[in-house]
């Protein structure tokens, strides 16, 4: 028998995506991984940061304490972009790989 008179409780549901995250491929599924990452999160203005421990991708490239905010494309080419030069506790990702060997 089917209840014909009750509502899908998940109609009334909003699902969004506010963060994502970007590593560089060549750390898949190594232990480091999480710690390479870079964030890209969605704000409260509806623009997107890229951070990473604690610091911002700025416009100009560089990392520092001020939020710079990108429409999302920008804010996922730019961190695919910088993925690969992440440097954890003064270590490449190359480094770290190279240490694995």
């Amino acid at each position: 028998m089917s209840d014909t008179t009750s509502q899908n409780s998940n109609d009334a549901v909003t699902v969004e995506i506010t963060k994502y995250r970007v590593v560089d491929a060549a750390l898949a599924g190594h232990r480091d991984r999480r710690l390479f990452a870079l964030q890209v999160q969605l704000t409260g203005d509806g623009t997107w940061t890229i951070h990473h421990l604690g610091e911002y991708l700025g416009e100009d490239g560089r990392w520092g304490q001020e939020a710079h905010g990108f429409d999302l494309d920008t804010a996922l080419e730019r961190a695919k972009a910088e993925a690969p030069h992440v440097v954890v506790n003064g270590l490449t990702i190359g480094d770290v790989l190279a240490k694995q060997k």
